[in-house]
């Protein structure tokens, strides 16, 4: 009689094996877990990058200014305002809730660090508009420009839009804004215009607009942290928020843009012109200060977390470097008041200790 040999395993030896396996899994989820993450930052400071050498490349192609606008998520910003009851600064961030300070000359001052950026869009400069047949006229009445024989700028271009304008084809280009009245000079210098004059030739420089380009959304769990992102060892934030106290406050920023010149290089931060590196932090989303929670004393901030990355652009040659964040301790984030040119008191942008130097240091 012959024996029939089975094929196979018995029930033992596939909860033996079954076993192993979920024993090996348990002990490698530790080790893995911070790799996979650190994978899904680099992912995310990788996509910033090449948004950002996009957007260069165009202004190189096209001859006009071209960048990226960082908005910011609703919720994420941090509003900074004077508490009374613990006689400091303090962060708010619902906006709604706005109180401000009387700066002692009956104005309010009010002060915001940018938040967590989800989502990046290409914009750039449109071209030059200096008339649809070249002919058209404007008059400048008081500092308020009409064009009564340009129909597109009268009818075709809504109300609420901004740019900058040339008069005459010389000279300065002075900031506008476009309402119901015309086209309402904001400069300064316009004390220098004649009262009343027309002229037979004008250069109008919208501001920036998106383009055709996909919106690049940075990876699930991932966020750029502009409220720790800055230019040097200097954080964004913006220290020029003064109204009336009989006027409402400002609206707060949506967003924050950095532009390339024509020549690669950086043409401005929100209108500023940075002379050093400029520094967006690529970290987790759990980790922005908005949504941290303020007890948890287990994980860091994204700056002092090894597993995210700073994206820098280095302002006189558009290089962009793509560096892993320096393991820093946690010095907490602490604005020291400092003077202003209205004599009052603003948060420092600086960390103290030096930590956000620290974090941007090489780490290989």
């Amino acid at each position: 009689m012959t024996t029939r040999r089975r094929n196979g395993l018995t029930l033992t030896e596939l909860l033996v094996v079954g076993t192993i396996i979920l024993a090996v899994t348990a002990l490698s989820i530790p080790v893995v877990k911070p790799m996979m993450e650190s994978q899904l930052t680099k992912n995310g400071a990788n996509m910033l990058a090449t948004a950002l050498n996009r957007a260069r490349s165009r202004a190189q192609v096209s001859g006009r200014p071209c960048g990226i606008r960082f908005e910011y998520w609703p919720g994420t910003a941090s509003e900074l305002q004077w508490d009374s009851e613990i006689d400091g600064w303090g962060s708010v961030y619902d906006y709604n809730d706005w109180i401000g300070i009387d700066d002692g000359n009956g104005r309010y001052v009010h002060y915001l660090t940018p938040g967590a950026s989800l989502v990046l869009r290409q914009v750039e400069v449109p071209p030059v508009y200096t008339g649809l047949l070249g002919i058209e006229t404007v008059n400048c009445t008081d500092g308020i420009c009409s064009f009564p024989t340009d129909l597109f700028l009268r009818e075709g271009l809504k109300n609420d839009v901004s740019g900058k304008i040339q008069l005459g084809g010389s000279g300065p280009f002075y900031s506008f804004h476009k309402s119901d009245e015309g086209f309402k000079l904001i400069d300064g210098e316009t004390y220098a215009l004649p009262p009343n004059r027309e002229y037979t030739s004008f250069k109008i420089l919208l501001d920036t607009r998106s383009t055709m380009a996909m919106p690049v959304c940075m990876p699930r769990g991932t966020a750029v942290d502009l409220q720790f992102s800055g230019i040097g060892d200097s954080i964004f934030i913006d220290d020029t928020r003064i109204t009336d106290d009989e006027e409402p406050p400002l609206a707060p920023p949506a967003s924050l843009t950095i532009m390339f010149s024509p020549d690669g290089s950086v043409e401005s931060i929100n209108g500023g012109i940075p002379t050093e590196p400029v520094h967006f932090l690529v970290g987790r989303w759990d980790q922005i200060s908005a949504v941290r929670d303020k007890e948890d004393t287990e994980s860091y901030p994204n700056y002092a977390d090894g597993r995210n990355y700073w994206v820098s652009v280095f302002p006189q040659t558009g290089g962009i470097t793509v560096n892993q964040v320096n393991p820093t301790e946690d010095a907490g984030y602490s604005p020291i008041s400092r003077l202003n040119e209205y004599n009052t008191d603003v948060p420092d942008v600086r960390l103290p200790n030096g930590v956000i130097g620290l974090s941007r240091e090489l780490t290989r």
